[in-house]
């Protein structure tokens, strides 16, 4: 039997009984859509997740901290093995670990920033500029230098130190009027007395940082500024000064590569420092996320495979209805191959256009999904691009082979049946 000749034989007689085929297919459009929907709401979540985290930091970046940062208990055993500063012999010691790009050392301090009559509290980040500037770029400006004191200052507060509370109508050609202009910080400690002693240190502003979380609210200043301000805020003489102004109170490590992430922090840890980064946090979250959408895909999935009871039992019905239209084919030459083709041919066409139509709907119900909540997800970096929903390549291969699988499966009984019926007794039937 020719390929058109079997094509043509399937097409009419699917919808020989158009109502019985459409009820048949919509078993298969229903499958198909929650399969779709399912998978693409959870890639699109992941893919906002993913970039939601992107926004608090670095993936290629190793946080790390002394041991007892977070709180752990120490014993005097353990401190002999557990790190509890971070120093200059630390810093050496993390640059020489494989695969580490450089070390940024950090001293975090708090305090408030002061533009013309707005002031705002704010952390101070201070850091080796000519490091940091190597892999992170600005909204404007530049980063300053090591040995000056200028600073670079988080988008958000760029405009609030503009415009205080009317700061949401502060425009980007405002912002970018900031450079050159100079800010004061001000920072506080308590002396002897009890009493609190204020300072206030100028500094030029150089750049303003990339809208994001993690920089929104921070000034970044030079390390050498920052061990000044530590300096004053322990008088500058008693032995914790010294301390304070050696030590940092993280070092961001950069890596060559993030696939080496995972087996660098576990040197690091192993050297008695904890390290943590954005990825460990992310693999978890999206390790998490893929378990729940295999479960809820699986459902979709099940409700596709109770379709093909469907599509079986159409095809066996048809068998009784045909009767004379297959013994007359096993008269006229037609083999047992050949009416086995056109049965399971029939259920195949019933599953892939019943998933052909569910991928059409799918891919409405997804226009739906993002239009709707677009307004809800939408914020700073990911304006109105964000896509909750979305589809690839690969899911709608997946789900129109899925599709057409189950129905190649349910047309086998029915096709066997169908070539083992007794060409004699059939037509005499008729």
């Amino acid at each position: 039997m020719k390929l058109s000749d079997l094509l043509e034989i399937i097409w009419s007689n699917m919808w020989r009984r158009r109502a019985r085929t459409i009820l048949t297919m919509i078993g298969v459009i229903i499958g198909s859509i929650a399969i779709f929907v399912i998978v693409s709401i959870g890639n699109g979540f992941q893919s906002y997740v993913s970039n939601q985290f992107s926004s608090f930091g670095d993936s290629n970046v190793i946080t790390v901290v002394p041991y007892n940062s977070y709180g752990q208990q120490t014993t005097a055993n353990s401190t002999k093995k557990k790190k509890l500063v971070l120093n200059d012999k630390s810093l050496k010691e993390l640059k020489k670990l494989p695969g580490v790009k450089y070390c940024v050392p950090i001293i975090n301090l708090q305090g408030n920033i002061k533009y013309k009559k707005n002031q705002l509290q704010s952390n101070f980040m201070g850091m080796e500029m000519k490091e940091y500037s190597k892999d992170h770029k600005l909204f404007a400006g530049k980063f300053s230098s090591d040995e000056g004191q200028e600073c670079v200052i988080g988008y958000k507060l760029a405009k609030y130190i503009i415009g205080g509370n009317n700061s949401d109508n502060i425009t980007d050609s405002q912002i970018k009027d900031l450079l050159r202009k100079r800010v004061h910080i001000m920072v506080s400690k308590v002396s002897d007395t009890g009493e609190q002693e204020d300072k206030e240190y100028s500094f030029r502003i150089s750049g303003i940082s990339l809208e994001n979380s993690s920089d929104d609210f921070i000034v970044k200043i030079p390390l050498k500024a920052a061990k000044t301000l530590n300096q004053w805020k322990t008088d500058g003489t008693t032995d914790a000064a010294e301390q304070n102004n050696s030590t940092y109170g993280q070092v961001n490590v950069v890596v060559d590569d993030v696939k080496n992430i995972n087996q660098i922090e576990k040197s690091i840890n192993g050297l008695g420092y904890t390290a943590s980064s954005l990825k460990e946090i992310l693999d978890a979250t999206n390790t998490t996320l893929n378990g729940v959408k295999m479960v809820i895909g699986a459902l979709g999935a099940i409700s596709l495979l109770v379709s093909a009871f469907g599509i079986a039992n159409t095809m066996n019905m048809s068998i009784y209805e045909r009767k004379k239209e297959i013994g007359v084919m096993k008269v006229i030459g037609a083999g047992l191959f050949d009416i086995k083709k056109v049965f399971i041919g029939e259920a195949s066409a019933i599953g892939f256009m019943g998933g052909l139509i569910g991928v059409i709907i799918g891919f409405l119900i997804n226009f739906i999904v993002n239009s709707v909540l677009r307004g809800y997800l939408s914020s700073g970096s990911s304006g109105g691009n964000v896509k909750i929903a979305t589809a690839s390549v690969g899911l709608v291969l997946f789900v129109l082979l899925f599709s057409l699988f189950i129905g190649f499966l349910s047309g086998i009984y029915p096709a066997s049946k169908a070539a083992k019926l007794n060409v004699i007794k059939s037509i005499k039937d008729e």
